[in-house]
């Protein structure tokens, strides 16, 4: 039974800290500026990060189909896939 504590806290610790689609949107919209900025100013990177679809898994999130996954949220924190 102890041998199990440590990864049901992990789980729980992953669930508690998972990235929602807000989250997803500002790395996008981050991201979106930085190559962007006119077309950023406008509002444009937050367009495009609404139009992608938000898949939540609750140990992790993803922003993207299955094909191309363009964000991966995880414990807090999301990581652009390049």
């Amino acid at each position: 039974m102890k041998n199990m504590i440590i990864p049901a806290a992990f789980c729980l610790l992953c669930i508690i800290t998972n990235p929602s689609n807000a989250q997803h949107n500002d790395k996008i919209n981050a991201s979106f500026a930085k190559k962007h900025s006119i077309l950023a100013a406008f509002g444009a990177g937050q367009f495009v990060a609404n139009m992608i679809p938000y898949q939540d898994f609750y140990l992790f999130s993803i922003k993207g189909d299955e094909e191309n996954i363009l964000t991966i949220g995880f414990l807090g924190m999301v990581f652009i896939n390049s």
